[in-house]
Order: structure tokens, then sequence, then C-alpha cells
């Protein structure tokens, strides 16, 4: 895992501001998987270093499941 942690914020921000307007609740830890090319595990573990430094928020966003079930799943931002 990279140890600078500007470079993963700068990383997300950048991600972020391609695909998303502002006020955008954030990403699953799959889809930040997806979009930093890492596996779910390499994400989550990155999202875990920024979120305990306090850089990262998490939201919520509602979701339908395959099973037609609505829930909500967790997301993840940068900080402003």
């Amino acid at each position: 895992m990279p140890a600078d942690v500007d470079a993963m914020l700068e990383e997300m921000q950048r991600l972020l501001a391609a695909e998303f307007q502002p006020g955008d609740p954030g990403l699953t830890v799959n889809e930040w998987a997806d979009r930093l090319g890492v596996s779910a595990t390499q994400a989550r573990r990155r999202l875990n270093v920024l979120w305990r430094r306090g850089l990262v928020e998490v939201g919520w966003r509602a979701e339908r499941f395959m099973d037609g079930r609505l829930g909500r799943l967790p997301v993840y931002r940068p900080k402003p």
C-alpha cells in the first residue's frame, strides 16, 4: 500500500472530479477498487488509512440489490 497519503488523496480527488458533481455521496469500496485498478481488499486498506487520519468522509447511498431489495451501502469520498 502506498505510504504517501497525499498521493492517495490526490488520486481520489482526480477520479471524483472526472466523474462526479459536487455533493455526490461518494463511491463504494468496490467502485473505488475498479477506478483505482486494485483489489477490493487493497482499496479497503487504503480507505481505512485515510479514514483513520480523518481525511475521508463516510456516507450512505440507496441501492437496489440484485434480489430487488432496496438497501443502503456505505460510500467514501475525500473530505473537502
